[in-house]
């Protein structure tokens, strides 16, 4: 996992975050895909999830920044993946990981802006803004910090 620190140029604000899958990130995967298919997560990947029976999901946690009001927010960056073969066929009758296997996304989890609704994208350095006075926020300060 890291860490980042974001100070605001203007009035001196920080914002810390934190992002990354952690350690346990392949059995953060598995319980995933099956709190989806069972309904308790993520109501939207769970046709996905169920129609095809050897998909695998990714999730990781990412910093989303509202378009819009540049509102910021670490959030699950949960995929859904099958497996294809060269011509991107699925292969339903995979039954077990290769070296080789490839892979297809099935479907992805939107964020929408708990402020405003709109449709949040991932970061990019520059686009959040102050949520105390709209400055700008100045770059990661000191080394942040990565843990794991």
């Amino acid at each position: 996992m890291e860490g980042y620190y974001l100070t605001c140029e203007d009035c001196g604000f920080t914002e810390h975050f934190t992002t990354g899958p952690g350690y346990f990130y392949p059995s953060v995967c598995v319980k995933t895909l099956e709190e989806i298919r069972a309904g308790k997560k993520f109501p939207s990947l769970k046709k996905a999830a169920d129609k095809y029976p050897n998909a695998h999901a990714s999730v990781d946690t990412v910093l989303y920044v509202c378009p819009k009001c540049r509102t910021a927010e670490p959030c699950d960056q949960v995929m859904i993946w099958i497996p294809v073969d060269e011509t991107g066929a699925w292969m339903s009758d995979l039954k077990r990981e290769l070296p080789h296997t490839k892979y297809r996304l099935a479907s992805f989890l939107v964020h929408r802006c708990p402020h405003c609704g709109t449709r949040m994208k991932i970061w990019k350095s520059g686009e959040i803004r102050c949520p105390k006075c709209g400055g700008k926020f100045s770059e990661l300060q000191g080394d942040g910090c990565i843990w794991d």
